[in-house]
């Protein structure tokens, strides 16, 4: 069995980080102080502060933590599913996270921060370059030889296919279309990319 980083975190730690979701929530990221995390966390502030010195160091943690599920996810995904499915499954995954992170609000909140945070900034691009990482391996393993300047190309074309799905959902349901026709539809369109 592989040991994700998560199991390896004290369990005082992951409290602190799901508090500091719960009070994102609730206040937004500019709202939320150490003190309201501690206090959510049931802890004290000097025991918060142990485990994440400031708040820049809690939210670097948050976004390592949802890279380290994704990338145990997709080692899953790897270990139970080979050949043609194997892409399929990946890319399913990838969209249905897309999806949640966009209802994330802790994530959500950090996107929404990048132009004028520079933390909010390393956070997601911390992010971001995990998922190109996963989208290029998923390409060069399902299609070895091609070129790297292709794999980037096919890689960037996904991306910018799954990252616009929650609009495209949303869009749907204005124009009375079913969602899972949209979802299917640019899962097929990711997996094509993928296998052309």
């Amino acid at each position: 069995m592989t040991v994700t980083k998560e199991q390896t975190i004290p369990p005082t730690a992951i409290r602190i980080l799901d508090a500091l979701a719960e009070a994102a929530f609730v206040a937004g990221l500019d709202g939320v102080s150490m003190r309201d995390v501690a206090a959510r966390a049931g802890i004290s502030l000097a025991s918060l502060q142990y485990h994440y010195p400031n708040k820049d160091a809690l939210l670097a943690a948050f976004v390592e933590r949802t890279i380290s599920v994704h990338r145990t996810r997709i080692e899953q995904i790897h270990c139970s599913v080979d050949g043609a499915s194997l892409v399929k499954a990946a890319l399913r995954y990838a969209a249905e996270e897309t999806l949640r992170i966009a209802d994330d609000p802790v994530l959500s909140m950090i996107e929404a921060r990048v132009a004028r945070d520079e933390t909010a900034r390393r956070c997601f691009e911390e992010l971001m370059a995990s998922y190109m990482q996963m989208l290029t391996e998923l390409i060069s393993q399902s299609a070895p030889g091609i070129p790297e300047q292709q794999v980037r190309t096919k890689a960037l074309l996904i991306c910018s296919l799954l990252e616009g799905l929650p609009s495209a959902m949303q869009a749907a349901k204005l124009i009375s279309v079913a969602p899972e026709c949209v979802f299917e539809s640019v899962l097929s369109h990711a997996v094509k990319c993928v296998n052309n």
